[in-house]
């Protein structure tokens, strides 16, 4: 059996060549062992689907937090009252969420440290809960349950186009984050210019709409893994996931945009 099947094959062919110039010393080789085992545990199927099944499990929980916090802001007349007359809340809020999005995205320690990570996580949960709860009070119940079903339908569709696609898109990496800043430099525009041009807040929703396709087939494969250019660390279950939630949550916000039944 071949020790080294499932890894790349420059560190094979790096195996032979030192194979062939010559013994190594004990310390080398102990060295080079510690590597091989690091490396085929990262690579190993079981850990692999043991990840994807902790981000899917960690997704849904999300979910399910973020729909409940929605709904009570929604459906609870006090609250909804009080987030209508103290509508400041809102920009606290989205301050809060920027803050918490830097935090998970940049810092290890808070995603890898036990019970921190989960608790910034799920706070920050809550908090687009009620950022969520705020915006779709200008919508119509049933605008809501048709972007909620929509954004379902398409991100299971990217989900299995992901899983089954030979096309990597985690090497387009930074033409995606190119792309990215034009977009946000056309929301700005947008905002400043849909007194004038109404129709610009539609044609953003669109195009980030396509963009946001685009994040969570990349956001997946960088989940999967195996012969894709890039991967997550099976360490990272929070960073996977939180990236999939906020995909998923945006392409919501962008579903309540392009639907005109407020």
């Amino acid at each position: 059996m071949d020790l080294y099947y499932g890894q790349p094959k420059h560190q094979s062919l790096a195996r032979s060549e030192r194979s062939t110039s010559g013994p190594q010393t004990p310390n080398e080789e102990v060295q080079e062992r510690i590597v091989i085992v690091v490396q085929f545990g990262f690579e190993d199927k079981e850990v692999r689907l043991r990840f994807i099944r902790k981000v899917y499990l960690l997704l849904l929980a999300q979910i399910l937090i973020t729909a409940g916090i929605t709904s009570v802001c929604l459906f609870v007349k006090p609250v909804n009252e009080f987030l209508r007359e103290h509508y400041w809340i809102q920009y606290v809020l989205l301050a809060v969420t920027i803050i918490m999005f830097i935090l998970i995205s940049c810092c290890e320690a808070i995603r890898r440290t036990v019970p921190l990570n989960f608790f910034c996580l799920f706070f920050c949960n809550i908090v687009i809960g009620v950022l969520l709860g705020i915006i779709a009070a200008n919508y119509s119940l049933i605008s809501i349950l048709i972007a909620a079903g929509v954004t379902f339908l398409i991100f299971l569709a990217l989900t299995v186009f992901a899983f089954q696609t030979r096309w990597d898109i985690t090497t387009l990496g930074g033409i995606i984050f190119v792309v990215s800043l034009c977009v946000v430099a056309f929301g700005f525009i947008a905002i400043f210019l849909r007194g004038i041009f109404p129709i610009l807040q539609i044609v953003y929703a669109g195009v980030m709409t396509v963009l946001l396709c685009v994040y969570i087939v990349f956001d997946t494969q960088m989940l999967i893994g195996g012969r894709h250019k890039h991967s997550i660390s099976p360490e990272e279950y929070i960073y996977a996931s939180f990236n999939l939630y906020v995909d998923i949550v945006y392409l919501f916000c962008m579903m309540m945009s392009c639907n005109c039944g407020r």
